[in-house]
């Protein structure tokens, strides 16, 4: 799978979710979290193609993980979640947990 996780400018949410649809369509083994700051809020995108569902990983157990994380909450589909925070603080925390949380989701965090 290919996990891509960035903040992109700050958008409407239905201009998230046209960006998310694109890279899901476009890449069956993608796993991504996109995240737009506005006003001191964040707004999270997970979307995950169709191998990666197929695979287990879950973009509303990734959104829930992430949001969690900045003070927020959030859920969705499989294939598709949104949700927000608003600790900016630990945004790139949150982003950066997605990587392990897809090794842990494939089981390749044995020790």
């Amino acid at each position: 799978l290919k996990v891509l996780t960035a903040t992109v400018p700050a958008e409407g949410t239905e201009a998230l979710r046209r960006r998310g649809d694109v890279l899901r369509e476009r890449e069956p083994n993608i796993v991504a979290v996109l995240a737009a700051v506005k006003d001191g809020k964040i707004t999270f995108l997970a979307v995950c193609g169709s191998e990666a569902v197929k695979a287990g990983v879950k973009a509303g157990d990734i959104i829930r993980q992430v949001t969690a994380l900045t003070g927020g909450k959030g859920g969705g589909k499989p294939d598709s979640a949104m949700g927000g925070g608003h600790d900016l603080l630990m945004l790139d925390n949150a982003l950066a947990m997605v990587d392990n949380f897809v090794a842990m989701k494939l089981g390749l965090n044995k020790e």
